[in-house]
C-alpha cells in the first residue's frame, strides 16, 4: 500500500463515509494503514468540526447522518 500522509487519509475516510463504504473498525484501519485509536481520533475531531457520524450494524459503515462538508471543516483546520 501506498504511504499516504495525513490530510490525504482524513481525505480518503470522508469519502469513504460519505460513500457509507467504510467497513468495520478494523478493516477501514486496514484501508487508511492506521491503528484503532488513530481512527477514532480522526472520528472525534470531525465531530468536534460538526460532522454527525454514525455506525450502521446492518450495513457495517460508518455514515454522515447528516451532510458534511468537508472542503470547510478541511481550511478552517488549515488554518
Amino acid at each position: 500500500m501506498r504511504y499516504l500522509n495525513y490530510f490525504q487519509r482524513i481525505q480518503l475516510l470522508h469519502k469513504l463515509i460519505k460513500r457509507r463504504n467504510t467497513g468495520k473498525a478494523d478493516e477501514l484501519c486496514t484501508r487508511l494503514n492506521i491503528s484503532r485509536r488513530t481512527l477514532f481520533l480522526y472520528l472525534e475531531l470531525f465531530r468536534d468540526h460538526g460532522a454527525n457520524i454514525k455506525f450502521c450494524r446492518k450495513t457495517n459503515t460508518y455514515y454522515y447522518e447528516e451532510e458534511f462538508f468537508f472542503q470547510e471543516f478541511f481550511l478552517d483546520s488549515a488554518i
